[in-house]
């Protein structure tokens, strides 16, 4: 799961804020050499083909607004991904 995209980090509603916990492990992430994709949903659009990508959906869900959204997410991401 090293390739681009093939793990996308997904904020969903952080009240506004800059989406840190994902800022966080995408940062960790590039450290440990891996090229993740990731987007703000509360703020842009989901990106269908970013999510047709990934083989690891990880969704960032701080408060109930936010899982609603995440659940979303969690269902129109491809059969063959792992969705956390």
């Amino acid at each position: 799961m090293r390739g681009p995209g093939e793990i996308l980090l997904v904020s969903c509603y952080e009240l506004g804020h800059q989406p840190v916990a994902i800022a966080t492990a995408l940062a960790e992430l590039r450290r440990a050499g891996f090229d993740p994709a990731a987007m703000d949903v509360s703020v842009d659009r989901l990106d269908e083909e970013a999510l047709g990508r990934a083989r690891l959906v990880a969704v960032s869900v701080p408060m109930h607004t936010a899982l609603r959204l995440g659940v979303r997410v969690a269902d129109r991401a491809p059969e063959s991904a792992h969705v956390s």
